[in-house]
């Protein structure tokens, strides 16, 4: 599955809404097109993944950067455990590890306890987000939150405003490597949504509004 493809080129306010967004570098080509068809909304809470993020994306129109932390409630200050540069020594993709839940690093590898730190930074709820930045409409939203996306997902307001499509990961929803009753809350709640949603491999979801 090509990210590019789950852009729905419809939309007409926010096409894209990306949560951990990381360096960018996985995600480049999905941001230059999003940014093409409406606006976009990159968030990232670790400063040095974000100044990467933020210096990838500089010359595109239309890309709003938020160093923050999507949380289910709004914090002035959350815990974050955030990967360092050196992660990316004991696992090629340790940098993509940072998460609210402490132990999510080290539940890959227990190697990677001294590549972690422990940050503050403010938590945003989804309510609070996309009030403040006037989202009416939504094209992709695209989650992947290390841990919480199944949590998040069961807060966001689908009453107040419906994604055309969502991608989100499912693989850690009960916990690290774990799919249980959150994971099935969540299909249901996107059911009665009025989502159709699909397992695109083993770690993501797509959802698109039926």
């Amino acid at each position: 599955m090509k990210l590019q493809d789950m852009l729905d080129k419809g939309s007409t306010d926010y096409s894209l809404i990306l949560v951990g967004a990381h360096d960018g570098r996985k995600t480049e080509d999905l941001v230059k097109i999003a940014s093409e068809l409406g606006k976009v909304i990159l968030v990232e809470p670790v400063p040095w993944l974000f100044e990467a993020l933020s210096q990838r994306h500089a010359g595109l129109d239309n890309v709003i950067f938020v160093n923050k932390c999507v949380t289910e409630k709004d914090a002035e200050s959350v815990s974050f455990y955030a990967p360092k540069p050196s992660a990316r020594e004991v696992l090629y993709y340790g940098d993509q590890l940072g998460s609210i839940k402490p132990q999510h690093a080290v539940d890959h590898s227990k190697e990677l306890e001294s590549h972690i730190e422990e940050i503050t930074c403010e938590g945003i709820s989804f309510p609070t987000l996309l009030a403040r930045y006037d989202v009416q409409e939504i094209g992709l939203l695209f989650t992947d939150t290390e841990g919480m996306d199944a949590t998040l997902l069961l807060e966001f307001p689908f009453d107040v405003i419906k994604p055309h499509r969502i991608l989100f990961e499912h693989m850690h929803s009960d916990g690290t490597f774990h799919i249980g009753t959150q994971f099935g809350a969540v299909l249901t709640l996107l059911d009665q949504h009025g989502y159709r949603t699909a397992v695109k491999d083993h770690e993501n979801c797509a959802a698109i509004l039926r």
